[in-house]
C-alpha cells in the first residue's frame, strides 16, 4: 500500500492522537532501530503532521527533535533515506520553531562533518553524502514551510565538494543540496562560493563545465512563460565563463564541446531576452555582443551552432552541405570560428577533413597553436590519394606561405608533429617555393627546427632525399643571416642525400646516386656559393680544415669565392709539410685523411680545380709514405687506418708499379701469420687495392693459396672477441675474392665453397653482396662440385637476405640472389627447377609488401635464355597476372615516388620501383617474345589461370583483385594474339563473356577477342550470332560484336544480316537494348555498301533518337562520345598503346609516368580513347544550399550532465511491443518512442538493449525512454488488467470485424497501444482485454503494413492529437 493510501486509510479510522503519541514514545525510547522500526515512526509522524494541518495547529516537538539526534548519530548509509523524511516531518510539526531548530541542526551537522572529515579523502565520502541528505532534509522542511535560515557565520566551505573525486557525491550537492541551500538559506551564497570556486580550476575544465550545466537554471537564468526573469546573474559578464567554455569547445573530447555548446546556447538566449551589452577581452577568449544587433548576433550565432552540431556528426552527406557556412561567421570573433575549425579539421572523414582545411586556409594563421592544428590535420597520407583534393590544398598553402608571418609561424610549429614522411615532403615542397625571405626568427630556433626534421624517418631512399632537396632550399631561401658555423653544420648533414661530387663531368651538377640536382636552382649551394660572407678567413679555413666532412663546403664556397684560394692552399702546404716532419702523430693523421679525400674529391672531375689538384699530385709522395709508415704500426685507432685504406686505392694508382710487389709481399706474410686481427684487416684492403689496381699484375702465389689463407685467418678471426672487426675481415675478404674469382684462374672450386661457407656463419650484409657476385661468376663450376649443397645454400642466403630488408645493401643483395636463380647453369639442369620456381613465387608474393625484387627478376627475364626453359614460362605466367589492388599507403607511396620521377627524370635504373614500372616491364619483356609457341604456352596459362580464380564466382566487384586480374590477362591475350593470328583463344572468350556479368573494362576486350576472332576465323554473321546467343552472351555485346565485325567485312549479305538482327531489337521492351540497337543501325553507312530497302526504318530511328536526344538522355549521351562505337576499328587499334593505355585504364587513383610508359608502349603521345563512363559532377555548396542538420535548441540537449532530476514532458502513452520477437523492428519503435516523449516502452527481455541489431536501429533511445520487461502469456495480461484498473484505454493495432479506421478515431491522453507479432498480429486469447482495436486504412493489395510503420503512424497520430 502507498504512504498516502495508508495515511488516509489511518484518516479515516480517526485514530486516537494519544494511542498515536503513545506508540511514538514507544518506539523513541529504544537504542537501536530497524528498517520496519523507522517506517513505522515516519508513518505516526506523518498522521501527526495530517492532523496538525487539519486542525491547523502545531504540536511541540521537543521529545522527536531529542529522537532525530539520536537517529543522527547512528544513521547509516542504509537507513539515511528514511531517517531524512523522519527529519523532514518532525520539523514541520512546529512551524514556530522550525527556523530556530533547523538552523542549529544545520550548523551542527555540517560544522561537526567537516570538522571530522576531508572531501578529498575517499574513505569519507559516504559519510559526506550522508550528512547533505541530512542538510536536504532540513532546508526541504524549511522551503515546505515558507521560511528562509539565516546562517551568515556558517563558513563551512561546502562549495569544495564541486572539484572532489566523487561523482556521486558531486551530483547529489549540485542537483539537490545547491539548491535548497540557495531556495532556503540567506546569507551563506552558495552560488557565490561556487563561482569562485570555479574560477579557481585551471586544470580541468570538464569539472567547471559539468558544474555551469547542472547549475544553468541559477547562472543562466532565462524567462518564464510570462517572460520574466526572476533571478539576477552577473557571470555571463564575467571573462572567465567565456574562458571556459571556449576551453570546453576547443577540446578534442565531444564531451567536453557538448558541454560548452549547451552553456553557449542558453548564454545566446540569456543575451537575447536581455538587453544586456557584453564585451570580453582577455588573452584567450574575445566576446562582443551589442544589444542593438541581436537580430544579427542571433543569426551568426545559430548558423555558428548548426555548424557545431554538422561537424559532430560523422557522416559526410550531413557535414559536408552545412561547411558553406563558414563563410556566413564573419561576425563571430576569430577564437569560435577557430573552435569549428579545429573540430573539423580532425574529423575522421577524409572529405570533410580536406574541405575544412581548404576553408581554414582561406585565412592566415596567427599563433602556434593554430598553426599545429592546421598541420596535425595536413599530417595525413591520405590526402594525397585524391591528386585533385592534394593539388588545391597545396595550391592554398603556397598563397598563404607568401606572408611571411605565416611562414614563419608554420616554420616554427613543424618539428611539433610527429610527421609522417609523405605529408612531409609536401610541406617541404611548398615551404621551398618561398622565395628571397629574411630570416624571421631567431637563427638558434631556426637551426633547431630544421635538426629536428632532418630526424623525421623515412624508409624510401628517394623520398628523403627529394624530402632533402626541398629543406636545403628552405635553409638557403630562409639562412642568409645564419652563421656560417650553422650553415656548414646543416650543409653537413643534408649534403651526404645530395651531393656525393661522384663521376659528373659538368660542375654545375652534383649528383648523389639517383638524384641529378642543379647547383644553379639549390638555394642552398647558391647561398654558399655566392652569398656568404666571411670575415676572418684564416680562422674559416683552420676550423673548416679540422674535419675531413668539411670539404664539400670549402669546394663549393670556393667556386663562387675565387680569391680565397690562395689562402686555402697556403693551409694545405702547412697540412703537408706538418704531415713530413710529423711533429704531432695524431694531428697528422687528421691531416693526411683530410688531404687524401680532398685529393680524391678534384681527381674525380665532380669539382676540378687545377691549383689544388697539382699541389696534392705533387706531394702524393709525401702521403704514400705517411701512410706506408702508419700501416706499419699496430697501436693506431682502426677507424683511422680503415678509412686511410679506403683512399689509398687513389695514391697507389699513381705510383702502383713502384709499389705493388712491396704491398703484395707485405700482405701474404701478415695473413700467414694471422694473429692480429687489425693487420689481418689492413692486409686484405691491401689486396684488394692491388686486385683492383688500374694495371693487373701476377699474383706472387696462386689464386688457390690465397683462398686457402683467407680461410683460415676467417677461422682464426673467428675466435677473437671484436664483432664488429671480423665483419670488416670478412666483407673485405669476400670482395678480394670476387675479383680473384673474375679476373684469375682458379684451380679448386672446393676453396671458394669452404670460404662462402665461412663467410656465410658470420652474417655480415656486406659478405652476401660479394658471395652472390662470386656465385654469379662461378656458377657453373660449383653446381659442378658434388660437394655443394644448392638447396641447403639457396635457403641459407634468402634467410640471410629477409633478415636485412632495412640494409641499404637489400637491394644488390636481392638483385645478386635473383640473377643466380635465373641463371642458366641452374635453369638448365632439371634438378633444380622446383627450387627455382619457389624462390619466384616468393617473391612474386612478397611484391605486395616490397616490389623492388619483383623488378629484378621480371628484368632478368628479360635475358634470351631464361624464357626457353618451360618452368620460367610459368613463372612469367604468374607475374603477368601479379596485378592485385595496391594497399591504400603502398599506392600513395608509389604515386609521390612517380610525382619525384617525372620531376627528377628518374627511372628503375635510378632505384624507382612502383607497380606500374613492373607491369610494363612485364609488357616489354612480352614483347620480345618471338616464338609461337611460347607464346601459345602463356595464353593458355592466362586462361587457364582465370578460369581457376573464377570457378565458383558469380561476379566481382569495379577494382578489385579479381577484376585487374581479369583485366591484365585479357590485355596479354590481345597483345598476343596481335603477334600471333593462330593462338585459339575465341571459344574461351565467348564462354567466359556468357558466364557472369562483367565490368565495362573487361567486357570490353572480351568484345574485342571475340570480333578478331570471328575476322581472323573467316566466320559469317549467322554463326556469330547463333554461337553467342548459345553461350548466353549479353545482347549489347553481340551487337557490339557483329557491329565492329562489319565495319571489316564487304558483304553486302553479311551487312543485311547484321541490319536485320538490329533492326528486330529496335523495338525490344528493355529501353536500354533498344536504344543501343537504335544507335548502331543510325551509324552504320548504306551508302557505302549500296544497299536498299532500310530507308524508311532509319528515318524511324534517326527520329526517335532525336527525341531522346532533346530529353538529353544520358545513355544516349554517352553513345554519342563513344570511340568505340564512332571510330574504333579491331585491326587499326590492335597496338600495344590502344590495348594496355587508350581503350580502359582501371587504376584508381594511381598515377604513372606517361613519358616511361610511351616509351614502352612505342609511341610518341599517350592518348584516351572517350568511352562509355559515367560522368560525376561535383556540387558546388552555396549559401542556399540545404543543410540536413538543424539548429538543436540547449533544452532538447538532454544527454548534456543537468539535473537528471528535472523530468522531460513526456506523454501518457504506453507502447506494448512484448509481442514482436525481430529485433531491427523493437530497436525502430524505441527511436519513434523516443523521438514522440512516449511514457513507457515495453518488450518481452531487456536483454535486446544490448544487441547490435537493436542498438543499429535505436541510435541510443534506449538511454532515453523508459523501457521495462513484460513477458508474453499471463504476465502480459496481468500488465493489461493492472493499467486498464490505473485508468488507461487499452487500444490495439488490429483489424478485426469491428476495429475502427484511425483517422476517426480519438486517441484517449492515458493509452496503453499494444502491437502484435509481425506474421500472427495480436493473440485471440488478448483480443477481449481490449477496450478497442484500430487499424490503418490500406487502398492497396497486401494485408498489412510493416509493424514498426504502424506503430510510428499511431504514435504520431496520438502526438497530433494531444501535442
Amino acid at each position: 500500500m502507498k504512504e498516502s493510501d495508508l495515511l488516509s486509510f489511518m484518516d479515516v479510522l480517526d485514530l486516537d492522537e494519544e494511542l498515536i503519541n503513545s506508540r511514538l514514545e514507544s518506539v523513541m525510547g529504544r537504542q537501536t532501530f530497524t528498517y520496519q522500526h523507522l517506517s513505522n515512526v515516519m508513518h505516526m509522524l506523518n498522521y501527526k503532521h495530517l492532523l496538525n494541518v487539519k486542525e491547523a495547529e502545531e504540536c511541540e516537538n521537543g521529545a522527536e527533535f531529542q529522537f532525530i539526534g539520536k537517529l543522527i548519530e547512528q544513521v547509516d548509509e542504509k537507513h539515511v533515506d528514511i531517517i531524512s523524511e523522519i527529519v523532514s516531518v518532525v520539523l514541520c510539526l512546529s512551524p514556530s520553531t522550525i527556523v530556530f531548530k533547523s538552523e542549529h541542526l544545520l550548523q551542527q551537522l555540517l560544522s561537526i562533518s567537516f570538522e571530522k572529515q576531508h572531501i578529498d579523502c575517499d574513505e569519507t565520502h559516504s559519510a559526506l553524502l550522508t550528512t547533505l541528505k541530512l542538510c536536504d532534509s532540513v532546508l526541504e522542511a524549511v522551503i515546505r514551510m515558507g521560511k528562509k535560515l539565516s546562517l551568515p557565520f556558517l563558513d563551512v566551505p561546502l562549495e569544495n565538494i564541486v572539484v572532489g573525486q566523487n561523482e556521486p557525491l558531486k551530483k547529489h550537492f549540485l542537483t539537490k543540496t545547491v539548491k535548497r541551500l540557495f531556495d532556503g538559506v540567506l546569507g551563506y551564497n552558495i552560488l557565490d562560493r561556487v563561482w569562485s570556486c570555479i574560477k579557481k580550476l585551471t586544470s580541468d575544465c570538464l569539472i567547471s563545465l559539468n558544474i555551469l550545466c547542472a547549475l544553468a537554471d541559477y547562472y543562466l537564468p532565462l524567462p518564464n512563460e510570462c517572460g520574466f526573469i526572476f533571478l539576477e546573474s552577473n557571470i555571463i559578464s564575467q571573462n572567465e565563463f567565456w574562458e571556459i567554455s571556449l576551453c570546453g569547445l576547443s577540446s578534442k573530447l565531444s564531451t567536453h564541446r557538448k558541454l560548452a555548446i549547451y552553456l553557449l546556447k542558453r548564454a545566446v538566449d540569456c543575451l537575447l531576452a536581455s538587453k544586456k551589452n557584453i564585451k570580453i577581452k582577455s588573452p584567450s577568449v574575445t566576446f562582443d555582443w551589442v544589444s542593438v544587433k541581436k537580430e544579427q548576433l542571433r543569426d551568426d550565432w545559430e548558423n555558428f551552432f548548426i555548424l557545431i552540431d554538422s561537424l559532430e556528426e560523422k557522416q559526410s552527406n550531413i557535414v559536408l552541405p552545412s561547411l558553406h557556412l563558414f563563410s556566413l561567421l564573419k561576425g563571430l570573433e576569430k577564437c569560435w570560428v577557430n573552435c569549428a575549425f579545429n573540430i573539423g579539421l580532425q574529423h575522421d572523414n577524409l572529405e570533410v577533413k580536406t574541405t575544412c582545411i581548404l576553408h581554414r586556409l582561406e585565412n592566415s594563421v596567427t599563433g602556434d597553436s593554430e598553426a599545429i592544428i592546421l598541420l596535425e590535420s595536413f599530417n595525413d597520407m591520405n590526402i594525397f590519394d585524391h591528386e585533385e583534393v592534394g593539388a588545391s590544398i597545396k595550391q592554398k598553402f603556397e598563397e598563404q606561405i607568401r606572408n611571411s608571418i605565416f611562414f614563419t609561424i608554420v616554420l616554427k610549429n613543424i618539428p611539433c608533429i610527429k610527421w609522417s614522411p609523405i605529408p612531409l615532403y609536401h610541406l617541404s615542397t611548398i615551404m621551398a617555393k618561398k622565395q628571397d625571405v629574411g630570416m624571421q626568427i631567431d637563427s638558434n630556433e631556426f637551426c633547431k627546427c630544421m635538426y629536428d626534421l632532418l630526424k623525421v624517418p623515412c624508409n624510401n631512399v628517394i623520398i628523403r632525399k627529394a624530402f632533402y632537396k626541398n629543406l636545403s632550399s628552405v635553409i638557403g631561401n630562409c639562412g642568409k643571416d645564419l652563421h656560417w658555423k650553422n650553415i656548414l653544420h646543416l650543409f653537413n648533414l643534408i649534403n651526404p642525400y645530395l651531393c656525393n661530387f661522384e663521376n659528373c663531368e659538368d660542375t654545375s651538377y652534383i649528383r648523389n646516386d639517383q638524384l641529378i640536382f642543379n647547383k644553379q636552382d639549390n638555394a642552398l649551394y647558391h647561398l654558399i656559393k655566392d652569398k656568404l660572407n666571411v670575415s676572418e678567413m684564416n680562422i674559416f679555413f683552420k676550423e673548416l680544415k679540422q674535419s675531413y666532412f668539411n670539404i664539400d663546403f670549402i669546394l663549393l664556397y670556393l667556386i663562387g669565392h675565387a680569391a680565397d684560394l690562395k689562402k686555402f692552399l697556403e693551409i694545405l702546404n702547412e697540412m703537408l709539410l706538418n704531415i713530413k716532419n710529423g711533429y704531432n702523430k695524431f694531428e697528422c693523421i687528421a691531416d693526411a685523411i683530410f688531404l687524401m679525400i680532398l685529393l680524391r674529391k678534384v681527381n674525380e672531375g665532380s669539382f676540378s680545380n687545377p691549383c689544388i689538384k697539382s699541389l696534392l699530385i705533387d706531394n702524393s709522395q709525401v702521403l704514400i709514405d705517411f701512410v706506408d709508415v702508419i700501416l706499419s704500426e699496430t697501436n693506431n685507432e682502426p677507424e683511422d687506418i680503415l678509412l686511410m685504406l679506403d683512399i689509398y686505392q687513389d695514391l697507389y694508382n699513381l705510383h702502383c708499379q713502384q709499389t705493388h710487389i712491396n704491398i703484395n709481399e707485405k700482405a701474404i706474410t701478415i695473413l700467414k701469420d694471422g694473429a692480429d686481427i687489425r693487420r689481418n684487416i689492413t692486409s686484405v684492403y691491401l689486396l684488394n687495392i692491388i686486385c683492383r689496381s688500374n694495371k693487373k699484375y701476377e699474383l706472387q702465389i696462386s689464386a688457390s693459396n690465397i683462398i686457402r689463407i683467407l680461410s683460415n685467418v676467417n677461422k682464426i678471426n673467428t675466435n677473437m672477441g671484436n664483432g664488429k672487426l671480423r665483419n670488416l675481415y670478412n666483407s673485405k675478404a669476400s670482395e678480394v675474392l670476387y675479383v680473384i674469382a673474375k679476373y684469375y684462374t682458379i684451380e679448386n672450386v672446393t676453396d671458394i665453397i669452404d670460404f662462402m661457407n665461412n663467410a656465410l656463419e658470420s652474417g655480415d650484409c656486406d659478405c652476401l653482396r660479394w658471395i652472390l657476385n662470386i656465385m654469379n661468376i662461378k656458377s657453373e663450376e660449383i653446381l659442378e662440385c658434388k660437394q655443394f649443397k644448392l638447396s641447403q645454400f639457396l635457403r641459407k642466403l634468402w634467410n640471410e637476405i629477409e633478415a636485412i630488408k632495412t640494409n641499404k645493401e637489400y637491394s644488390n643483395c636481392i638483385e645478386g640472389f635473383v640473377q643466380l636463380i635465373t641463371n642458366e647453369a641452374l635453369l638448365k639442369q632439371p634438378s633444380y627447377n622446383n627450387e627455382v620456381i619457389a624462390y619466384c613465387n616468393k617473391i612474386i608474393e612478397y611484391a605486395m609488401v616490397k616490389n623492388m625484387p619483383l623488378y629484378y627478376l621480371v628484368e632478368a627475364l628479360e635475358k634470351d635464355y631464361v624464357l626457353t626453359y618451360g618452368h620460367m614460362v610459368y613463372v612469367f605466367g604468374d607475374i603477368l597476372l601479379a596485378v592485385a589492388v595496391p594497399r591504400r599507403d603502398i599506392r600513395i607511396t608509389d604515386n609521390l615516388l612517380v610525382e619525384i620521377s617525372k620531376e627528377y627524370n628518374l627511372s628503375p635504373k635510378d632505384g624507382v620501383f612502383t607497380t606500374f614500372h613492373i607491369e610494363y616491364k612485364t609488357l616489354e619483356v612480352l614483347g620480345k617474345i618471338q616464338n609461337k609457341e611460347t607464346l601459345n604456352i602463356i595464353s593458355h596459362i592466362i586462361m587457364k589461370k582465370i578460369d581457376d580464380l573464377f570457378k565458383n564466382k558469380q561476379r566481382y566487384h569495379r577494382n578489385s583483385t579479381l577484376h585487374r586480374i581479369l583485366h591484365a590477362g585479357l590485355q596479354h591475350l590481345l597483345f598476343i594474339l596481335s603477334s600471333n593470328k593462330d593462338i585459339d583463344i575465341f571459344e574461351w572468350c565467348v564462354e567466359f563473356l556468357g558466364r557472369i556479368p562483367h565490368q565495362a573494362s573487361t567486357r570490353l576486350y572480351l568484345e574485342w577477342c571475340i570480333a578478331l576472332g570471328t575476322y581472323y576465323k573467316e566466320i559469317n554473321v549467322a554463326n556469330t550470332i547463333q554461337l553467342l546467343q548459345t553461350n548466353s552472351v549479353p545482347i549489347t555485346s553481340q551487337f557490339m560484336i557483329i557491329y565492329w565485325y562489319i565495319k571489316t567485312s564487304k558483304s553486302n549479305e553479311e551487312l543485311k544480316l547484321v541490319l536485320d538482327y538490329l533492326l528486330e531489337n529496335t523495338m525490344g521492351p528493355t529501353y536500354s537494348i533498344r536504344l543501343h540497337a537504335q544507335y548502331l543501325l543510325s551509324k552504320i553507312d548504306l551508302k557505302s555498301f549500296n544497299i536498299t530497302g532500310y530507308e524508311q526504318a532509319i528515318i524511324v530511328v534517326n527520329k526517335t533518337l532525336a527525341e531522346a536526344l532533346k530529353l538529353k538522355e544520358k545513355s544516349l549521351e554517352r553513345l554519342t562520345h563513344d570511340y568505340f562505337v564512332h571510330e574504333f576499328e579491331i585491326i587499326k587499334d590492335l597496338t600495344p598503346c590502344a590495348i594496355y593505355y587508350s581503350a580502359h585504364n582501371e587504376r584508381v587513383n594511381e598515377k604513372i609516368d606517361e613519358n616511361y610508359v610511351a616509351t614502352v608502349l612505342g609511341v610518341s603521345e599517350l592518348k584516351k580513347f572517350n568511352t562509355i563512363t559515367t560522368e560525376v559532377k561535383n556540387v558546388e555548396m552555396n549559401a542556399t544550399s540545404v543543410i540536413q542538420k538543424k539548429y538543436i535548441p540547449w533544452k532538447n540537449m538532454c544527454d548534456v550532465g543537468v539535473d537528471l532530476d528535472t523530468p522531460i514532458n513526456k506523454t501518457e502513452l504506453i507502447v506494448v511491443a512484448s509481442l514482436i520477437d525481430k529485433l531491427p523492428n523493437l530497436g525502430g519503435m524505441a527511436r519513434t518512442s523516443e523521438i514522440f516523449a512516449v511514457n513507457t516502452y515495453v518488450i518481452d527481455s531487456l536483454r535486446h538493449l544490448q544487441d547490435k541489431q537493436f542498438q543499429g536501429l535505436s541510435v541510443s533511445a534506449e538511454r532515453w525512454v523508459n523501457v521495462i520487461e513484460v513477458r508474453p502469456g499471463q504476465p502480459l495480461k496481468d500488465y493489461l488488467a493492472l493499467k486498464k484498473a490505473e485508468g488507461y484505454a487499452i487500444v490495439a493495432a488490429e483489424q478485426t470485424s469491428n476495429s475502427t479506421s484511425l483517422q476517426g478515431f480519438k486517441f484517449p491522453k492515458k493509452t496503453l497501444l499494444l502491437l502484435g507479432n509481425e506474421k500472427s498480429g495480436i493473440p485471440c486469447d488478448l483480443l477481449p482485454h481490449m477496450d478497442v482495436c484500430v487499424e490503418v486504412p490500406q487502398r492497396g493489395v497486401l494485408r498489412s503494413l510493416n509493424v514498426h510503420v504502424t506503430a510510428a503512424i499511431f504514435i504520431w497520430e496520438y502526438t497530433r492529437q494531444h501535442i
